[in-house]
């Protein structure tokens, strides 16, 4: 697994704001990347 500096994570954090799925609205566990299209989430 590589190592989550700064920019990566920043990076990651605005595909998944983008893609809706870590909104704040939606029920997730993992922010945002235990969500699928439709809003379901991945167990």
């Amino acid at each position: 697994m590589q190592t989550l500096n700064s920019q990566r994570k920043s990076f990651l954090d605005m595909v998944a704001w983008s893609e809706g799925t870590d909104n704040g609205r939606q029920k997730t566990r993992n922010h945002g990347y235990d969500v699928i299209v439709g809003g379901r989430t991945v167990h």
